[in-house]
């Protein structure tokens, strides 16, 4: 999808970067508190051995969940939206890659190449 529009599943290298797009997916939900499990793909595969972009960038942060990533079992990453109550703990914000990659997520996040003029 993202590419059809002239982007790429999002890419995250910085703490400022993955609340920015954690946020989106929250609120865009129709989110405002609590165990809500709104997921969003993000740009990150398991490919030839190793976590990649699909954008090509270099991985220089990651902000995996508790006992993740799950090696190459699943390929694709989400990022998660639930903040903490007592039903889901708190994973806002966090990485998973525990599902199959042509499981729906609530929403895809792409990231265009800044345009000018």
């Amino acid at each position: 999808m993202c590419v059809q529009d002239g982007a790429h599943l999002a890419s995250i290298h910085s703490e400022k970067e993955n609340e920015f797009v954690t946020n989106l997916a929250y609120t865009n939900g129709g989110a405002t508190s609590g165990c809500k499990w709104i997921n969003a793909w993000i740009g990150l595969n398991f490919t030839n051995g190793a976590w990649r972009w699909t954008d090509g960038t270099h991985l220089d942060y990651t902000k995996w969940g508790c006992n993740l990533p799950q090696g190459g079992k699943q390929t694709c990453v989400f990022t998660n939206t639930a903040h903490a109550d007592n039903t889901c703990g708190d994973w806002y914000g966090l990485w998973d890659n525990a599902h199959e990659c042509n499981e729906p997520r609530a929403f895809i996040i792409c990231k265009h190449t800044p345009r000018f003029g």
